[in-house]
């Protein structure tokens, strides 16, 4: 039984392969953010767009978001889609009625979604893309807007 509970501590301890490791939130990392972000901005999602019904994991859902207060990107927006298809274990879990600082790249392509192992091709995404601005984003990048990064980035 003893030997159980420290295997059991040990894996605790050391085993960080379930945890989101982002860069420290620094003034270089924010500029460079910055930069390379094609849309900052400050809202709140409002719907989930299920891709996979058989499949209910982060990187198969599609957030509609409300843009509340822009920084960067196409000033006629008023809603945008999310997807954090490449964000792995670093995905922002983005709640209605919460707001959020947003920022991330363009996707133009359904194959920017795309996991290393995905061998399936969705239609309803490529008509999503088509039809909507669509951000990608990751929990590195986007913050809850009352948080201390969020604060930080906005300065």
């Amino acid at each position: 039984m003893k030997t159980q509970i420290i295997f059991i501590l040990f894996l605790i301890v050391f085993n960080k392969s379930d945890l989101c490791e982002c860069p420290m939130l620094t003034e270089n990392f924010i500029r460079i953010v910055k930069e390379d972000s094609d849309f900052i901005a400050i809202g709140e999602p409002i719907k989930n767009i299920v891709i996979d019904d058989d499949d209910l994991y982060t990187d198969k859902i599609i957030v509609r978001f409300r843009i509340d207060s822009l920084i960067k990107g196409k000033k006629s927006l008023k809603t945008i889609l999310i997807t954090q298809s490449n964000a792995g274990n670093c995905a922002i879990g983005l709640n209605p009625g919460e707001k959020y600082l947003i920022t991330g790249e363009e996707v133009t392509t359904a194959r920017q979604t795309y996991s290393m192992t995905q061998t399936w091709h969705d239609k309803k995404l490529d008509s999503l893309i088509e039809k909507n601005f669509m951000l990608t984003t990751n929990g590195c990048r986007s913050f809850p807007y009352n948080s201390n990064s969020a604060k930080e980035f906005l300065k």
